[in-house]
């Protein structure tokens, strides 16, 4: 086996942040698919939804699915909980809203700053809640 060096770029405290923002974030928007897929299912069961509830519907699945991704990220990376998961939401902010640009699906400039904002603060959160959790220690009985 090769032994690394100081400074390995597997061992970097940047590389592993990164990384972990990037699982993160593509973990939360899995969430987001997952559910979506269940609220489509909901509504196809209920039949007609105002078209007004729509737009904070897929907000609050976003937001839903941004604290699962800093809390994700920051479980990996068990530091900078704030930051990592502000950065988190941010990946996905901006993953989500290019998706949108492409598709041509683009909210005006309120709603768009609005879903930046809720995004990166409910990621933000996400990522204090898990870094403020206490991990359970086994004891040994003996």
């Amino acid at each position: 086996m090769a032994e690394y060096k100081e400074h390995d770029i597997r061992k970097s405290e940047g590389v592993i942040a990164v990384r972990s923002i990037i699982l993160g974030a593509a973990a939360g928007i899995i969430v987001c698919a997952l559910l979506l897929c269940a609220l489509s299912a909901l509504i196809v069961k209920i039949g007609t939804l105002p078209a007004d509830i729509l737009p904070v519907l897929t907000t609050a699945v976003g937001a839903f699915g941004s604290f699962a991704g800093g809390y994700f990220s920051v479980s990996m990376y068990r530091r900078r909980g704030l930051v990592t998961g502000l950065a988190t939401g941010a990946l996905m902010f901006a993953s989500i809203f290019i998706t949108s640009v492409i598709s041509g699906t683009t909210d005006d400039v309120a709603g768009t700053l609005i879903k930046c904002g809720v995004y990166m603060l409910l990621g933000s959160i996400g990522g204090v809640v898990r870094v403020n959790k206490r991990q359970k220690v086994k004891r040994v009985h003996g």
